[in-house]
């Protein structure tokens, strides 16, 4: 009998089970960064989509500048001041100084989710747990590999040790915190 590994079950899959497909991909410019590219996956398994925001060119020989985000209705589209305020633009902001990077937007496809967001408005930091409970990391690894990402620097306030990331051949080599744009900042 073979024993395998997580790692192995997943490079495995990865190479006999693609469930995302690049249905989109435009560029952009923006206050946070500059020349960006917008980059949609959809998952067939789960017929929901993604967001890769690529800045620059992805150097597969050295450790690439990474954002997992869940996108937060209120605080990112909106603007509601908050314990993740800002860090979207943040997190763009950085990158563009740095010249290269991926910034991954989750977007939770679940049932009655906007109606959440506005149900627990006041108690956001309830909604943002779990929805991080909820971040769909096997997807986020697919694209981060599908964009040549091999070793990367997370961007992120909470550190984590994420499991089965070597059978995408991705590895978290550092984190480095993030802090909140002001909006001052934000207006031309």
């Amino acid at each position: 009998m073979k024993i395998g590994t997580i790692r192995d079950l997943i490079a495995w899959r990865l190479r006999r089970d693609n469930n995302l497909q690049r249905v989109g991909d435009t560029p952009f410019s923006s206050i946070f960064g500059g020349d960006w590219r917008a980059l949609v996956f959809r998952n067939t398994a789960f017929d929901s989509e993604m967001l890769a925001l690529v800045k620059g060119q992805i150097d597969p020989d050295k450790p690439t500048l990474v954002r997992m985000h869940v996108l937060d209705v209120f605080t990112d589209m909106l603007g509601v001041e908050g314990d993740r305020h800002g860090l979207l633009q943040s997190a763009m902001a950085e990158i563009g100084r740095e010249g290269s990077g991926v910034i991954v937007i989750v977007t939770q496809q679940m049932p009655h989710m906007l109606t959440r967001f506005v149900a627990r408005k006041g108690e956001a930091s309830h909604a943002i747990s779990d929805l991080e409970a909820l971040r769909d990391y096997g997807a986020g690894a697919q694209i981060l590999a599908d964009l040549g990402v091999h070793d990367m620097i997370l961007l992120t306030n909470s550190p984590r040790t994420l499991v089965a990331l070597q059978g995408f051949a991705l590895n978290v080599v550092g984190h480095r915190a993030m802090t909140s744009t002001a909006p001052s900042t934000w207006i031309r």
